[in-house]
């Protein structure tokens, strides 16, 4: 392999890994959010949000 299908290579496994990475990271900040406003008052409210955003995602 020449040098600059390695480099191509790399950038476009990157990418994939980086885009993954990030759908998991906003994906673990929802549910930080969650947990936290879950402590309130408006339990029953944020759970059903929260089913929501999940379903959402999935």
């Amino acid at each position: 392999m020449d040098c600059l299908a390695i480099h191509t290579s790399l950038f476009f496994s990157s990418r994939i890994i980086f885009q993954i990475a990030n759908k998991g990271l906003i994906f673990f900040c929802h549910i930080y959010i969650f947990k936290k406003m879950q402590n309130n008052l408006f339990s029953d409210q944020v759970s059903g949000l929260q089913a929501l955003v999940l379903d959402t995602y999935f």
